[in-house]
C-alpha cells in the first residue's frame, strides 16, 4: 500500500491513507496513524472518518500516558 500511495495515481488515496492510519493506529505508532488522518481528511469524502479517528487516536495516547 506504501509504494501505492508514493507511486500516486490512485483513485481513491483518501481511502489508502485511512487504512494505512488504522493500521498503524492498531501498531501503536500514533504519531504516523495522525500523519496518514490528516491526509486523508484533505479529501472531503473522508473528512469526517479522519476526523473521528483523529480524536480517537489522541484520546488513545491520552491515555496510555495517564497509565505511565
Amino acid at each position: 500500500m506504501r509504494k501505492a500511495l508514493q507511486r500516486g495515481g490512485l483513485r481513491r488515496a483518501d481511502r489508502a491513507h485511512l487504512l494505512a492510519g488504522m493500521v498503524q493506529f492498531n501498531l501503536e505508532q500514533f504519531e504516523l496513524a495522525i500523519k496518514s488522518f490528516r491526509r486523508a481528511g484533505k479529501d472531503k469524502r473522508s473528512r469526517k472518518m479522519s476526523e473521528q479517528w483523529l480524536a480517537y487516536v489522541k484520546a488513545e495516547q491520552q491515555r496510555q500516558l495517564s497509565l505511565l
